[in-house]
């Protein structure tokens, strides 16, 4: 896990990680502003989620999904 990551990345790693639920972590907050990343959270935060159709941009929502 990355140290400078927000808590509320680090929940969703770890969760992540104690599941085995592969993701991909992108470094730094320039890319929040990306087409590609607006497209997916148009409130420009982190950290967000993708899985199939479904898209999350709200920790506890994402931890929850995990867990359930």
């Amino acid at each position: 896990m990355n140290a400078r990551a927000s808590v509320r990345s680090q929940q969703v790693m770890w969760v992540c990680a104690e599941l085995g639920v592969a993701f991909e972590q992108f470094h730094g907050f320039a890319f929040r502003n990306d087409p590609w990343a607006l497209e997916l959270n148009p409130k420009g935060t982190v950290p967000f989620i993708k899985d199939g159709d479904l898209v999350l941009n709200a920790s506890t929502p994402i931890v929850l999904v995990r867990l359930l």
